[in-house]
């Protein structure tokens, strides 16, 4: 027996790709047809780890080949608690024990005015709330972000995950997104759980998948990676060290399932995790706007470095002996001319992140992924030097815009405003009338507004007598000299 948001999609044709059209999805019977539609794309990921900078620019650079808008994240392994806005995002992350577990959210930057409040209720669950982009109605959702324990982890501390995750249910919004690294395995489902989970799932259910479901029928919850026909291929988000085992572990879960017009795997991610990202895309109604005419942007210059030519070089070489025919050429030559803009220089007024070096590293592990069977322990050795490359161009970088600061200003100031990374936010303040920890945005601005204006309003003010009429016991003080006049002076800007 179907139910009533399975018998709508089960007929949904799977994704088709279409040469030159990225991310194209089927038409969903369930969305107004009189609306105009926006696409905003919800995916989870395990990085293993995003303990360094490095890392974290592998990962920025890897984001740039897909779509996305909101990310949650498992294992970030990053000590406390901090909010940091980069030029293109904003990473959230929580943690308590440093270099294990963590959980986070990166955001978009165009979505910084629609961030309601960052939660960290432990280095395993986290919570975002957030106004969804373009809706006609600001609707305010919540996405909980969950990092659960192991099959092999021990049955309290199961336990306690789960209360902390029914506890986090009972203070959020009505409208929920529920992502993340469960370790559970769902497997087929049970006679009593067609209101939850669709007849598309993977593997076999263990303990952890039980638990899962249960806490699932409880909240009246949706598992959407089920409601999507996929390949098999296209179902499992882990593989083992040694490559022969693959699971289905990575989920998407709500309690609105018309939202979501896709589930899919992104399997195209140059990032070394033994996770496979999982991407859900949602549609918001737009209102009724008149057309605008927009400019069309100049075409930027790219620039190739030489180890990409010559791999694109080597690699069409192979690839045409293997193809006979005009057509299958030309598919060749589109498919490595696109790897190959996305691998390429940007130009000189953006910050490289990650060099040149690192780039053709990147292109040199996306080659060996595709062969079969495949080197994990060469893919391993590969992002090593990857990220090694990585924190050297950013040491360089570093080096080279100090020395130049230094000779031109001799200002440390202009140093550590150009070589910072990213800005910090409050992730909460105590409020001093109530003692109310407050997460929320404007809450935040509303503490930090009545604390200047209370310390500026102040009329009791120091004089300054009593400090001019006490001199240092070492006498006067010495006069300005001329030459630190001249020095202060050519440290000054133009």
């Amino acid at each position: 027996m179907l139910n009533k948001f399975e018998a709508n999609t089960k007929h949904l044709p799977n994704p088709v790709g279409h040469r030159g059209v990225r991310d194209h999805h089927p038409p969903n019977p369930l969305l107004n047809k009189n609306k105009r539609n926006k696409k905003v794309f919800i995916s989870t990921l395990n990085t293993r780890t995003l303990k360094t900078q490095d890392r974290l620019n592998e990962l920025d650079n890897a984001l740039k080949q897909i779509n996305w808008d909101i990310i949650g994240l498992s294992e970030v392994r990053r000590s406390n608690e901090q909010i940091q806005e980069y030029d293109d995002y904003i990473l959230y992350y929580k943690n308590e024990i440093p270099g294990l577990y963590g959980v986070g959210f990166l955001v978009k930057k165009y979505l910084k005015e629609n961030i309601l409040e960052f939660i960290g209720i432990s280095d395993r669950i986290s919570v975002l709330n957030v106004k969804l982009p373009h809706h006609k109605n600001k609707l305010n959702i919540s996405l909980v972000q969950v990092y659960a324990p192991t099959e092999n982890a021990e049955e309290q501390t199961k336990d306690l995950f789960y209360e902390s995750l029914r506890q986090t249910m009972e203070t959020i919004h009505n409208t929920v997104i529920i992502i993340g690294d469960f370790n559970s395995q769902i497997g087929k489902r049970e006679s009593n759980e067609n209101n939850c989970l669709g007849p598309y799932t993977y593997g076999k259910r263990n303990k952890n998948g039980h638990r899962l479901m249960d806490f699932v029928q409880e909240f009246n919850l949706n598992v959407m990676n089920s409601y999507f026909n996929k390949k098999p291929n296209k179902k499992w988000t882990w593989i083992s060290p040694l490559g022969n085992i693959r699971n289905e572990i990575d989920y998407i879960i709500t309690n609105k399932p018309k939202f979501f017009i896709n589930i899919e795997i992104i399997n195209r991610l140059d990032f070394n995790t033994d996770h496979r990202m999982v991407r859900g895309t949602i549609t918001a109604s737009l209102k009724n706007q008149p057309r605008k005419h927009l400019k069309s942007r100049p075409q930027e210059k790219m620039i190739f470095p030489n180890t990409i030519l010559n791999t694109l070089k080597v690699i069409l070489h192979e690839k045409f002996q293997q193809t006979p025919t005009i057509q299958g050429k030309y598919n060749i030559l589109e498919k490595e001319l696109k790897n190959m803009e996305f691998h390429a220089q940007k130009p000189k007024n953006e910050k490289d992140k990650i060099g040149t070096e690192a780039r053709g590293l990147i292109i040199e592990r996306h080659n060996l992924r595709q062969q079969k069977p495949t080197n994990r322990k060469a893919i391993s050795n590969l992002s090593k030097r990857i990220n090694e490359s990585i924190r050297k161009h950013r040491h360089k970088i570093r080096e080279e815009r100090i020395i130049f600061h230094m000779e031109s200003t001799g200002s440390m100031k202009s140093v550590w405003k150009e070589i910072q990374d990213y800005t910090n936010w409050i992730p909460g303040m105590t409020k001093q009338k109530d003692q109310k920890y407050k997460t929320k945005r404007p809450e935040i601005l509303e503490i930090a507004t009545e604390f200047y204006q209370d310390l500026y309003d102040d009329e009791i003010l120091p004089t300054l007598d009593k400090y001019l009429d006490n001199k240092d016991e070492g006498g006067d003080i010495p006069p300005i000299m001329e030459n630190e006049i001249v020095k202060a002076i050519e440290s000054q800007k133009n």
